[in-house]
């Protein structure tokens, strides 16, 4: 195929004009169009048959070189979104649109040359048809021409510059309606289009191929916009909206790109700027990415310029950062600077006081937060988050008074959240405002009810001794529990040990062996001293067998049976007993026996009612025995009332009887038969009154009846020991006055001890080891000055002959020692025992004996029910 060569040249002389147009006709080879003059600029394209793009030859030093002809250059005049109109290329310092403006008129060579050929069309109507824009009519005029004239072409240089207009016509409405493909396959056939003289074309273009993934052809273009751009603002320009579309790495080696373009000192502090918000927004993204050493680094070689320009954002940023990664120290210097940078700063101030807050400084933090604005809703939840933790505070040290004063301090600054409420009414309970404090726990607990307020329910009301406001509130959780739980804690304390079990199941269902089926065995002995044969008595109860079962959640039933074993030693020849007569004894003496003796009980808390009989075997034929004792507990006294019937067990004769061993008639087993009051009042401060009021009436076999009065009275002091239920040291005052003395051994005598006056005084501890432990043991250790006086009596009361014994009176000491105890062995196995010994100027009383109880449920404590009490008072 034969070369192409087309050389345009405009000349300086035809700007105003239309350029002049040489064309060259083909030939052979290469042929090449030289310019006239130096200010013209020439491009030459030559074009092989095989090859597929234009070559660019070299051009001379002394003409813009551009990619292709003037038919190919773009104008672009349209200011971009900062009104700014950007460069385009020139000629000879002459914008390429002058020679694109429709206000060009046909050249005056075309018009010359068109005269001299009068057989051509005129073409100079097409001319000013594009000169007025009116593309498609000069295509159609165009169109017109060739029909009319066959041969005929129409001018070149107007063809080239129709293509030229229409070009732009799309390239405008590609970039308009942003088809990014389009604009991309524009930029790759017409890359000139985009060059630095039309530089928004090429932003438009470098989007595209952002939009488009094209990161090798994009990172090019904006490689040679920055490296190769005149205008400096153009380069630094191209640096800003490179960011948006290229990758933070990718961007940072374009800034490296144009680290190296020279710069004006304007550019270069623009430039600086622009590393420096690189800068910054690294930073930022670390600090996204919680990237937390990268956040550190960056920082370090920022933290002088961020200074020096006093950059509050930045130093603000980064200090959040420590904050939230609880470096208060690095946080609260940050802060403090920007609040020294700018003393307005309410971001600065806000967090500062937070950083005081978090170290617990909370007056620094409230010096601080008092700067920020007045109804600033940051400022009143700082002052109220550290007035009430300097209120926690004082709390905490149970100075109830401080605590109040920093709560009203919170009140001014907003609402009190719940617990600082409840923290207010303790406060107000601590100082002794106990109806303030009550009433607020009751509005706190109807509005939400929950443990604590419920608590402060409680401790109010009871302390005010107004149980019945409790009782009306208790009908929710958790209240009622708690008032359920307090109410058996109370009849725990009073040893109504069933109700409580039955009311807080959880707290008391495996404390002790009540309710739970048991059965035991053990051995007693009792040695009491007197004259042998008479007085004298030693018991032995071998075996003592029991069992328990419990009836529904309140009672117990006990089976008892024991063999009792009495032995008063050997009586003497000359002993004044029975009948008295003189000679030699008819009968045997009874000085030992052995028999069984039954016995069936119940009890609850408030009732313990028994049922048996004297031992069988006896010389007296037995007799029923038992009681009924009812316990009431009020708030000024406890009151135990008992009715009774129960042996007399001072001597053989008293107990079971004795046969005369010189008529064989036989007398004794005496019965008291009787009342008894016990009362027993707290007076506060652990000091207590007790009473007892003994009102009896004995008779026995052949035995005179006899009436027994006997007061007991004692004052004492509750050491209030930890480890004791009670540990009570008091003065005890008794008084016992019998209606007759029978403490003989001849008919019509019942052989126990009846004074006419006994009076004892004098000091005693009674102790309870705590209930609900791994033991229990309850004692008494007392010492009394006695006073006795017996009166005279005949030798056979009810039938006098004459003969009596003589009065007497007896004065000295007493003491009495005696513990029952009871050890849990392990959940089913109990091991208790008794010790007592009883000294008075008459006689000596030595008890003991020992227990094992096996339980049929599992227990975890043992308590004061546990203890064989039964078992002991069966020895007296």
């Amino acid at each position: 195929m034969k070369y192409k060569t087309l050389v345009v040249m405009l000349s300086l002389a035809g700007l105003a004009e239309c350029p002049v147009i040489v064309c060259a006709e083909e030939a052979s080879g290469n042929l090449r169009a030289m310019t006239a003059t130096p200010s013209a600029w020439t491009v030459v394209a030559e074009q092989e048959s095989n090859a597929s793009q234009a070559t660019i030859k070299a051009l001379p030093s002394n003409v813009i070189s551009e990619p292709k002809a003037v038919s190919d250059a773009i104008e672009s005049q349209s200011p971009d979104k900062n009104g700014r109109v950007q460069s385009q290329p020139l000629i000879n310092n002459v914008p390429l649109s002058s020679f694109l403006t429709p206000a060009k008129k046909a050249p005056a060579a075309v018009a010359a040359k068109q005269d001299a050929a009068p057989n051509a069309p005129d073409t100079r109507p097409l001319w000013k048809l594009f000169n007025q824009h009116a593309y498609d009519r000069v295509e159609q005029g165009i169109a017109k021409l060739q029909s009319q004239y066959p041969d005929w072409k129409a001018p070149p240089e107007l063809v080239a510059l129709l293509t030229q207009k229409r070009r732009e016509q799309r390239l405008e409405q590609v970039i308009r309606e942003q088809d990014t493909e389009a604009l991309v396959k524009l930029g790759e056939q017409y890359p000139e289009a985009f060059s630095c003289a039309a530089i928004d074309k090429a932003w438009a273009l470098a989007a595209a191929r952002a939009t488009l993934g094209q990161r090798e052809s994009l990172q090019a273009q904006l490689q040679h916009l920055v490296t190769q751009c005149e205008k400096e603002e153009d380069r630094l320009a191209t640096l800003y909206k490179a960011e948006h579309w290229l990758s933070r790495k990718e961007w940072e080696a374009l800034i490296a790109f144009g680290t190296a373009t020279p710069r004006t000192a304007r550019g270069e502090v623009l430039f600086q700027q622009l590393v420096y918000q690189n800068g910054v927004e690294d930073l930022a993204l670390a600090i996204k990415q919680h990237d937390n050493a990268r956040v550190d680094s960056l920082f370090e070689q920022l933290q002088p310029e961020i200074v020096a320009r006093k950059d509050i954002s930045q130093l603000l940023l980064v200090a959040w950062h420590d904050f939230k990664l609880e470096r208060l120290a690095a946080a609260q210097d940050l802060f403090a600077t920007a609040l020294a940078m700018e003393p307005q700063n309410d971001n600065a101030r806000y967090g500062l006081a937070l950083v005081f807050a978090r170290e617990q400084n909370h007056e620094q933090a409230i010096t601080v937060a008092q700067g920020l604005p007045a109804g600033d809703a940051g400022r009143n939840d700082l002052l109220l988050n550290a007035y009430l933790a300097l209120a926690k505070q004082a709390y905490g040290q149970q100075d109830s008074q401080q605590t109040l004063n920093y709560l009203q301090e919170a009140k001014q600054a907003g609402a009190l959240p719940r617990y600082a409420s409840l923290m207010e009414a303790w406060s107000q309970f601590g100082l002794g405002n106990t109806t303030q404090a009550a009433e607020v726990f009751a509005s706190l607990y109807r509005a939400q009810p929950d443990e604590e307020s419920a608590a402060g329910v409680m401790a109010g009301y009871l302390k005010l001794e107004r149980a019945d406001d409790i009782a009306l509130l208790a009908t929710t959780e958790p209240l009622a529990s708690q008032y359920q739980h307090h109410v058996a804690a109370g009849l725990f304390g009073q040893k109504r040990f069933f109700e409580a079990r039955a009311l807080d199941a959880d707290t008391y269902g495996d404390a002790g062996g009540i309710a739970a089926p048991q059965a035991g065995a053990g051995v007693a002995l009792r040695d009491k001293s007197g004259t042998q044969g008479l007085s004298q008595l030693s018991i032995r109860q071998v075996p003592v067998l029991e069992a328990s079962m419990p009836t529904g959640s309140h009672g117990e039933l006990n089976v008892a049976l024991r063999e009792v074993r009495l032995d008063s030693g050997t009586l003497s020849r000359d002993a004044l007993v029975g009948s008295g007569s003189s000679g030699a004894w008819r009968y045997s003496p009874t000085t030992s026996t052995t028999g069984l003796e039954p016995r069936v009980s119940w009890r609850d808390d408030v009732w313990d009612i028994a049922l048996g009989v004297t031992p069988d075997n006896g010389e007296v034929s037995s007799r029923p025995t038992g009681y009924v004792a009812y316990q009431s507990i009020g708030k000024l006294a406890n009151l135990t009332s008992s009715l009774y019937v129960e042996p007399v067990r001072e001597s053989i004769l008293s107990y079971t009887g004795m046969r005369d061993p010189y008529t064989g008639k036989q007398w004794g087993r005496v019965l008291r038969k009787g009342v008894r009051f016990n009362s027993l009042q707290q007076l506060g401060n652990n000091w207590s009154v007790s009473a007892t009021l003994n009102l009896e009436y004995l008779d026995g076999e052949s035995v005179e009846t006899n009436r027994h009065a006997g007061v007991f009275a004692s004052v004492g002091k509750n050491l209030d020991l930890p480890a004791f239920s009670y540990a009570v040291v008091g003065l005890g005052f008794n008084y016992d006055h019998y209606e007759k003395n029978l403490s003989h051994f001849t008919l019509g005598h019942g052989g126990y001890f009846s004074p006419e006056r006994f009076v004892s005084i004098g000091p005693a501890l009674d102790f309870l080891t705590r209930e609900n432990q791994q033991f229990i043991v309850k004692g008494r250790l007392a010492f009394a000055t006695v006073s006795i006086a017996e009166a005279a009596s005949p030798w056979f009361p009810g039938n006098d002959d004459g003969n009596s014994y003589a009065s007497s009176k007896n004065n000295g000491m007493s003491y009495t020692a005696e513990a029952t105890g009871v050890w849990r062995i392990n959940d089913r196995l109990q091991i208790g025992g008794a010790l007592s010994e009883r000294n008075a100027p008459q006689y000596k009383d030595e008890t003991g004996m020992l227990f094992l109880r096996v339980l049929f449920e599992s227990r975890q404590s043992v308590l004061s029910t546990d203890l064989p009490t039964r078992t002991f008072n069966g020895l007296y």
